[in-house]
């Protein structure tokens, strides 16, 4: 994910501006960023060269001077007024950026910057912290998480600091989405597995199912990889209309979804299963552009409850070697984990598990 060049050269530019403050030690408050913004990016040479002038570690004083006398003492007041504003209000957040230890420095850094101006309503700063939230889109899953938090706590200093948080959420949502079908991909899957495990009462009433499209490498080499693709959209939307709205429904990688189901009977597991294949299979796939007809298509869902598997890597494997049983009866079916499955196909299940063509814990 990239920054689009709005953003991109508000960041550049406070990069300029920040860089040029520190190399001669003056202090991040936004009259001296606003001072050296206007010399720097607002391309007056006068004011740049007066700046230089003052060599290193310019006092205060001189600064505010020479603010005064090239943008005004009105101007130089206003910045006096936010930095005493700032003082009180940031207080809370840099006491919560230090609790966070947050993983990337340099994300830890750009925040604070950030926040050091949002009482600024300028252009420059709403820019500036777009900018902000540009670079931050390049930060990891676990970080983009501790920014959200630091942000929720902080989000009523300013309204600049809740676009922050809506983008960070934006970001999390993209990170845990599959960009062909739209579900849930396989990292937020493993997360929502394991969740299920923190609620121990919760455990004989919870199912995992996990669907396979029979023959699909049949229909990639027979119509290509797009038609392929078209195919699993058109599943997953299958899917996802069949279950409830709030149940969870994922493309785990390949031909493969996985589906939890909370608060349900082995019999009302069973009766959704055996409905989904039968939808599924009575569903006509054509392409409306080419006009190529695919005719039917079917799914083999294997079941497994919570309660038959101590963690969430067991009932992953308890539903796949059930997933297994399905196609190797026939396809087409739903058929429910029972342990002597474990040892009647133990070596055909993980020869069968190392010719599928999407690797296990693959991010799709």
């Amino acid at each position: 994910m990239t920054m689009n060049i709005e953003n991109r050269n508000a960041f550049d530019a406070a990069a300029i501006v920040i860089k040029a403050m520190r190399s001669v030690g003056v202090a991040p408050i936004p009259r001296n960023y606003h001072l050296f913004y206007e010399a720097y990016v607002g391309s007056k040479s006068a004011l740049a060269e007066k700046l230089a002038m003052m060599g290193s570690d310019p006092t205060q004083t001189e600064l505010d001077e020479l603010a005064a006398t090239e943008m005004g003492l009105g101007t130089v007041q206003f910045f006096r007024e936010v930095n005493e504003r700032l003082s009180d209000q940031l207080s809370d957040v840099i006491s919560q950026m230090q609790r966070q230890h947050v993983v990337l420095e340099s994300y830890n850094a750009l925040l604070g910057e950030a926040s050091s101006r949002l009482a600024d309503v300028s252009v420059q700063t709403a820019a500036m912290v777009k900018g902000v939230v540009g670079a931050l889109s390049t930060a990891t899953g676990e970080t983009i998480s501790q920014g959200k938090t630091t942000v929720r706590y902080a989000d009523g200093t300013s309204a600049e600091l809740v676009e922050v948080y809506e983008q960070l959420e934006k970001y999390k949502k993209a990170a845990n989405t599959d960009s062909l079908t739209g579900l849930a991909n396989r990292r937020a899957f493993d997360e929502e597995l394991a969740d299920v495990y923190g609620r121990t009462a919760a455990l004989p009433l919870t199912a995992l199912v996990m669907a396979d499209v029979d023959h699909f490498k049949k229909v990639n080499d027979s119509y290509g990889h797009a038609i392929g693709d078209q195919v699993l959209v058109t599943v997953g939307r299958i899917l996802r209309a069949a279950a409830p709205k709030t149940t969870f429904v994922a493309r785990t990688g390949g031909e493969e979804f996985g589906i939890i189901l909370k608060g349900w009977s082995r019999d009302e597991v069973m009766v959704f299963c055996r409905k989904l294949c039968a939808t599924i299979a009575r569903r006509k796939f054509r392409n409306t552009r080419t006009r190529l007809d695919l005719g039917t298509v079917t799914v083999s869902l294997g079941v497994a409850f919570a309660s038959q598997a101590p963690g969430p890597e067991d009932l992953f494997r308890s539903a796949d070697v059930a997933l297994y049983k399905a196609k190797h009866r026939g396809r087409n079916q739903a058929v429910l984990f029972d342990e002597a499955m474990l040892g009647e196909h133990n070596k055909d299940w993980w020869i069968y598990r190392k010719s599928t063509p999407a690797p296990r814990g693959a991010d799709e």
